[in-house]
């Protein structure tokens, strides 16, 4: 399980690795909100990855 993708860029691994440590700590994974503050996004329009997008269309 902590098999390490060749084709993770470092701030993907620093991503997987927060998730990772999330679930142990706590049982279940993050929400959007905790991962970007606990990985330091300020912002998710700023951000490399895509957010879902599930969420704006359940409005």
């Amino acid at each position: 399980m902590n098999r390490r993708p060749d084709h993770l860029t470092d701030r993907e691994e620093q991503i997987l690795r927060c998730i990772r440590r999330w679930i142990e700590d706590t049982g279940e994974g993050p929400s959007v909100r905790q991962l970007a503050h606990a990985v330091g996004m300020r912002s998710r329009h700023r951000s490399p990855i895509t957010w879902p997008t599930w969420n704006a269309r359940a409005r």
